[in-house]
């Protein structure tokens, strides 16, 4: 699979060709320019085993799920039944529709009459919904067959009918001390969240790619521009 990050007002410019998934098994990042005649000439950026990213974002879940269960206890506990009677409905996402929503998301479209995946700005704008996201969309009673299924990431639920700051909220499955699985709302431990998964993301990043990869990135698209930080902090 291959994921291309171009600036569409500047076509002198070089693109980012993100790609996985491929024959060696490796996850590779390189910046393509178009020369004259149509040539193409390749700067490397980062190329590993996938194997090294895999472990990496299992250690993140671990890492997330595991604040999640230091503060259970102090959750406040959710009932299907409850979100139900709210207006709620949730968003689970199950493997191959996680997949297909990826594809969606970045569909393959021609580019220098290649075939390569490009953002669909629609989608990331909310001007657009997947066919994928209609379709995983539930009624809260969902919820007893995920705790089922070992289910150990957010699950996102939205009502039109609550106030506006609880129109969307976030859910964990926790066991109780019986093992009897539960689901709480993590609202309040959100950002925390958001703070620790960025802080473990770019940490892992770190140590993957190359120290100057984001500033070879950055002088190539010149993302000064674009008002994106040059060099984003992941200490």
């Amino acid at each position: 699979m291959k994921l291309l990050v171009a600036r569409n007002d500047r076509g002198d410019l070089p693109h980012l060709l993100i790609s996985w998934q491929n024959a060696s098994n490796e996850f590779d990042l390189h910046l393509t320019r178009r020369n004259a005649g149509g040539a193409e000439s390749y700067h490397p950026i980062a190329s590993f085993d996938e194997a090294i990213l895999k472990t990496a974002f299992e250690s993140i879940g671990k890492k997330i799920f595991a604040i999640v269960a230091q503060n259970a206890k102090t959750l406040r506990k959710v009932r299907p039944g409850w979100l139900a009677r709210k207006g709620y409905l949730i968003l689970f996402l199950q493997k191959d529709d996680e997949e297909r929503f990826i594809e969606s998301l970045a569909p393959k479209r021609k580019h220098h009459g290649k075939l390569t995946h490009i953002l669909d700005h629609e989608i990331l704008a909310g001007t657009k919904i997947p066919q994928e996201m209609i379709e995983s969309i539930y009624h809260p009673s969902k919820l007893h067959e995920i705790a089922l299924l070992d289910h150990r990431e957010p699950i996102l639920a939205f009502s039109a009918k609550a106030k506006y700051k609880n129109r969307l909220i976030s859910l964990m499955p926790h066991k109780n001390d019986r093992g009897t699985p539960k689901w709480v709302r993590t609202d309040e431990l959100s950002k925390e969240l958001m703070k620790s998964t960025e802080k473990l993301l770019l940490s892992a990043l770190k140590e993957i790619l190359p120290v100057n990869a984001w500033d070879q990135i950055n002088i190539a698209l010149q993302l000064n521009s674009l008002s994106i930080p040059s060099n984003p902090n992941i200490n």
